[in-house]
């Protein structure tokens, strides 16, 4: 009997070690000179490199998770812009906690080629921050150029209004997103989903260029390639986003851009609006579903050989009779489909298109 206890101790001993290990952050050898992590009982803090002449700091790990008590990134001596987190592994990364960035504001990146599960996790300190399913792009002096190697999924989960509201924007890459239970609130998001390499491109929401798509599943309703946002979800921004390639972008939650309620008075609604919902669709479906509400000031639609499907309610709450600007913006190319059960409501319609492009009712 003393034998089975003594086994039952060993092994949960090895079992607890496991899970320590699963839940922490290792730091990989590239980064082992540069990039130090301390945890003193539940604070965690690391220490991180100093920027390069672009103002980029770069640590490597082979395992990046953060729990309930979070992590405080040592911005103090480094004095980063930009601070990339990259995992080099093959471990998935989990985000349970605060990540802080202490000292200089920064754009705070974690990048994870086999996903990133972000579970309640929050940001403070931050100017911008962003989850990418992917290897970072440096040029060869050190510079942040984009993403590649994008192929992981990234899982939104039991999000609180408050967790992202202390940055100017949050983007989210990775083939496939989920959201889920979660109320997220940002300034500007901007969503990246599908199978591609990313180059960085001027600053703005739409600062990242699609190159060398994949368009191998275009069309398709079982493509992995997809943002789910779940019906007990709700995204609050003053601005979005959504960039898709041969991806289905589902919509069964609500999406409120820009001011949640329409002025009382249409005649006292700015001449010109800023708040807008800016889809760029390639060989993609967008599906607004029954339970899906979206209500954005402004809407910008870029469709190429892609569809919108309207089962829910989708209407722009821009209303100034004396502004000459259009409510909803149609620019495509190719051959698209829109339609659904239910209409889109809008106000006036600007519409786009190159030679010989077609734009069909939804079958």
């Amino acid at each position: 009997m003393q034998k089975i206890v003594k086994l039952s101790v060993i092994s949960s001993t090895l079992l607890l070690a496991q899970f320590a290990s699963a839940a922490g952050i290792t730091v990989n050898p590239a980064s082992a000179e540069t990039t130090q992590v301390t945890r003193h009982e539940n604070k965690t803090t690391i220490d991180i490199a100093p920027a390069n002449t672009h103002g980029i700091s770069y640590n490597a790990y082979d395992q990046f998770n953060v729990d309930k008590h979070g992590v405080v990134f040592n911005n103090r001596e480094a004095g980063a812009g930009t601070i990339i987190n990259e995992v080099l592994s093959t471990e998935k990364s989990r985000l349970r906690g605060n990540m802080h960035v202490d000292g200089q504001k920064a754009h705070l990146i974690i990048a994870n080629p086999n996903g990133i599960a972000c579970n309640g996790c929050s940001v403070s300190g931050v100017n911008s921050f962003s989850m990418a399913a992917g290897n970072v792009s440096l040029t060869p002096d050190g510079q942040f150029s984009g993403y590649r190697n994008i192929g992981g999924k990234i899982r939104m989960l039991n999000t609180a209004e408050p967790h992202f509201t202390d940055t100017d924007k949050l983007t989210l890459v990775a083939a496939a997103i989920d959201i889920k239970n979660s109320q997220l609130k940002t300034r500007n998001l901007a969503t990246y989903i599908g199978h591609y390499d990313l180059k960085k491109m001027k600053s703005g929401i739409r600062d990242l260029e699609m190159i060398n798509p994949d368009y191998s599943l275009e069309n398709r309703k079982d493509t992995n390639n997809v943002l789910n946002i779940k019906a007990n979800s709700h995204i609050k921004a003053d601005n979005m986003y959504i960039h898709s390639a041969a991806a289905q972008i589902r919509n069964a939650g609500q999406i409120t851009i820009g001011p949640e309620l329409q002025l009382t008075d249409p005649e006292k609604t700015p001449m010109y609006g800023h708040n807008q919902l800016t889809m760029d669709l390639h060989h993609s479906i967008f599906e607004n579903k029954s339970s899906g509400k979206i209500n954005t000031l402004l809407m910008n639609t870029i469709m190429s050989n892609s569809s919108i499907e309207n089962n829910g309610q989708m209407k722009t709450n821009y209303r100034n009779p004396k502004s000459p600007i259009s409510d909803f913006t149609l620019i495509f190319d190719g051959t698209n489909y829109i339609g659904g059960k239910q209409d889109i409501e809008l106000n006036k319609m600007d519409i786009r298109k190159t030679e010989g492009a077609l734009l069909l009712p939804f079958e």
